[in-house]
């Protein structure tokens, strides 16, 4: 019996084609690494760059503010410090809108170092008159006031001065201060104005003080807001801006807050104070004890004490856009075990605080802090008086 013969097969054996499949699926797992890889890096660079473009915005729009608070106001601040304090209104920002005592900036203290500071600016947009014009004489809703170029007429489109009546002279008890917006600028021809050269009169749309007011201080475009107030809005991590009073320099009746900056989680602020008389910072002084806002806004607080605010140091810690679930696995930096351990500041003041890693889902997101130093216009070569 003869036995069949086999022809040599070609082609792949069962164990070819699962070594090939084995070698795929290796395959396969790499490149999905590889992107898991790249996406990773991908989601890092546009963190940070995300991060990055809000904290300069947010630290250019605040350093921009802190640096016009107090202008104009050094010059003037002997006038305005006979102004009264509000002491009756117990909110302290709606005190701050009120009074016209020459408090550039007041830092309100978040109490803890997870909780966002706040401040409040005051400042003058004025180009013209830098110091108040003494008042000749009042009648009705007009000032007479000697100052030849100092008030900006009315004539078409042209703006309304914002003006603040200060009723006392400097030195003296402190009373009423009321600002207005200026309607007219016309030259007088009283004879008391003849007298004193250079004056106009000036119209306005509010109350008058009673009796004849000792100075008239120009705040400038009344259009433009000199007293703002900026926090975060910690439900959105927004930072935003409110405007305090209207342009007839009112408290403004329904202030709504202007967002300006997304992915601000925190804001911390410091005055920097002159201790020793010499016009430069010796120390950094955070808005507590005898620099608490309402010990700066009262009219007990001598202007010498206002003038050693010479500068204002911030910090903002800013959040990433992209949300990393891989974060609580890297051990490099202050990503150890996912949370974020921030730090603002430096030596005594040094204030830190850390944002845990969420469980579910787990991870983190990232976070930058920016810190800047701000001197104060017109503060740094005040005189101690």
């Amino acid at each position: 019996m003869k036995h069949p013969s086999f022809k040599p097969q070609h082609g792949f054996s069962l164990i070819d084609l699962m070594v090939g499949i084995v070698i795929a699926l290796v395959a396969m797992l790499v490149v999905y690494q590889v992107f898991a890889v790249g996406e990773q890096f991908k989601r890092n660079t546009t963190s940070i760059s995300e991060a990055q473009v809000n904290g300069l915005l947010a630290s250019f729009a605040l350093g921009l503010q802190l640096a016009n608070s107090g202008n104009a106001l050094a010059t003037s601040a002997q006038d305005l410090a006979a102004c009264d304090d509000q002491v009756a209104e117990p909110d302290l920002t709606k005190r701050f809108a009120k009074s016209w005592r020459p408090l550039p900036i007041l830092v309100f203290d978040g109490g803890a170092p997870g909780t966002p500071d706040s401040f409040l600016v005051n400042y003058s947009t004025s180009t013209n008159l830098v110091a108040p014009a003494p008042v000749i004489a009042a009648a009705g809703n007009t000032y007479v006031v000697q100052s030849p170029n100092g008030f900006h007429p009315i004539s078409g489109a042209e703006r309304k001065d914002l003006i603040v009546a200060i009723q006392n002279a400097p030195f003296g008890a402190t009373g009423l201060c009321a600002a207005a917006r200026v309607e007219s600028v016309v030259p007088s021809t009283t004879p008391a104005c003849m007298a004193a050269q250079g004056c106009v009169e000036l119209t306005f749309n509010a109350a008058p003080l009673g009796g004849t007011p000792y100075s008239v201080f120009n705040m400038g475009a009344a259009d433009d807001a000199q007293k703002i107030g900026y926090d975060i809005d910690t439900a959105k991590n927004v930072l935003r801006g409110t405007v305090l009073i209207d342009q007839q320099g009112q408290p403004a009746a329904n202030p709504v807050p202007n967002p300006l900056a997304s992915n601000i989680v925190n804001m911390k602020l410091l005055y920097g104070i002159d201790t020793d008389g010499d016009g430069l910072r010796d120390d950094w002084v955070p808005a507590t004890g005898a620099w608490a806002p309402a010990v700066l806004l009262s009219a007990a607080t001598p202007i010498s004490k206002l003038n050693q605010i010479k500068a204002v140091r911030i910090g903002i810690l800013v959040q990433g856009e992209q949300f990393d679930k891989n974060l609580e696995k890297f051990t490099g930096g202050d990503y150890l075990n996912g949370d974020y351990n921030w730090t603002m500041f430096e030596g005594a003041v040094k204030v830190t605080g850390t944002m845990p890693a969420t469980v579910s889902p787990g991870g983190n997101w990232r976070f930058r802090v920016y810190e800047t130093v701000i001197p104060l216009r017109n503060e740094i070569w005040n005189k101690q008086t």
